[in-house]
């Protein structure tokens, strides 16, 4: 967080150290808040809610790209806006969001 050059006084160190706890205290409050934030399926655009509801069926990309009309590659970059804005870490997280009633 800072760089102290020696020699240092008590009063200064001190500073450096409430200094860094107060950032990460506020770095641990949005990360709590983003933690206790509801994924919603109206964080997705609707090409996006389309390739979720193939990838929750359990379609490949390959096979999603030819039900929708697009290329393989842009349904890997909706994969991953999809995992990203609702938080999943993989496949199995998704379906349970979903399972859960995602509204």
């Amino acid at each position: 967080m800072d760089f102290i050059e020696k020699p240092f006084d008590g009063k200064q160190l001190l500073g450096a150290i409430e200094n860094a706890l107060s950032g990460f205290r506020a770095l641990d409050t949005a990360q709590a808040r983003a933690a206790f934030t509801k994924p919603t399926l109206g964080q997705l655009s609707i090409r996006e809610r389309e390739v979720m509801t193939l990838m929750v069926k359990g379609l490949h990309n390959r096979r999603i790209a030819e039900t929708l009309g697009i290329s393989p590659r842009t349904v890997e970059v909706h994969k991953a806006r999809v995992m990203e804005k609702l938080g999943a870490q993989n496949i199995v997280d998704l379906v349970r969001l979903v399972d859960k009633g995602l509204t």
